[in-house]
């Protein structure tokens, strides 16, 4: 029993280490440092009236050093999520972040990058032998979710009324769902699966937008359909760029876990999120 509970301690201690270090450590324990919102005001003082910059390139260095504060939640434990003999679409949320701040003087969307961190699995089986072993045809699979305080009847009225720029529609809380009473989802996200039939843990971090090579000319777009950034999910581009656009002050960003179709399960034992801001 003592050799069984060793084999099973280790991973769980090592996922507790990565998800809290991803997301809650301090950036200078990990070679990067985040500002605050003091730090990011004397940096654009000193550009634009020790070297004499004007404010639009101050501005332009800021963001080309992305020089943003974040702010994250991480969790870690033993979830299970589970579609059941009837395959009902199941789902969980992990982690919820604190509140989008409210920065005088920030850009109208000023979300700039969100990182996702889980460390999961399914149940280790399925009838597609042809999948196994990759992020393809899983019904095991993770969600981001930007939530908006329901504070007034036009913001619960929004958050259910039918929006055709949102490439995921919002939808209710499923059973199982812990995401607070208080907030309403505005824009639902599907990101990574599970690795299809494997019955190991897997770390894996996804970081919204996708990294794409920056365009060659200003009037060229980025790449609509980035092949390759999650099997399966194609779209997922347009949907970061619509979150990062979308978000606003008071707005909270989850994480949850979702399962569908009978047998399906999604098993997981820590995920973290975190999330940078503008300043200017």
């Amino acid at each position: 029993m003592g050799a069984l509970s060793s084999r099973i301690a280790a991973p769980v201690q090592a996922a507790t280490e990565w998800a809290v270090a991803a997301a809650t450590a301090p950036r200078t324990a990990q070679g990067d440092f985040s500002p605050d919102y003091d730090d990011v005001h004397e940096v654009l003082r000193i550009l634009q009236l020790d070297l004499d910059l004007p404010a639009e390139l101050a501005v332009d260095i800021l963001e080309a050093a992305e020089y943003w504060p974040w702010l994250s939640k991480a969790w870690t434990g033993d979830q299970i999520v589970a579609a059941g003999p009837q395959g009902h679409l199941s789902a969980q949320t992990l982690v919820v972040t604190p509140p989008l701040p409210a920065l005088p003087g920030a850009p109208e969307h000023f979300l700039r990058r969100v990182s996702v961190w889980t460390d999961s699995k399914d149940q280790g089986f399925s009838g597609q032998p042809e999948h196994h072993g990759t992020r393809e045809a899983s019904s095991s699979w993770f969600e981001l979710v930007l939530l908006r305080p329901a504070s007034s009847r036009s913001d619960a009225a929004h958050s259910n009324a039918p929006d055709n720029s949102s490439p995921a529609p919002p939808r209710p809380p499923l059973p199982g769902d812990s995401t607070p009473l208080s907030y309403r989802p505005v824009l639902t996200i599907r990101l990574h699966s599970n690795i299809h039939a494997s019955r190991t843990f897997t770390s894996y971090t996804l970081i919204l937008p996708p990294a794409l090579p920056k365009p060659t000319s200003p009037d060229l777009d980025l790449d609509p359909d980035p092949a390759g950034a999650i099997p399966g999910n194609s779209s997922l581009l347009p949907q970061a760029h619509a979150l990062l656009r979308e978000a606003r002050a008071g707005d909270t960003l989850a994480v949850r876990a979702c399962a569908q179709y009978p047998a399906w399960v999604n098993r997981v034992r820590g995920a973290a999120l975190r999330v940078e801001v503008a300043v200017v």
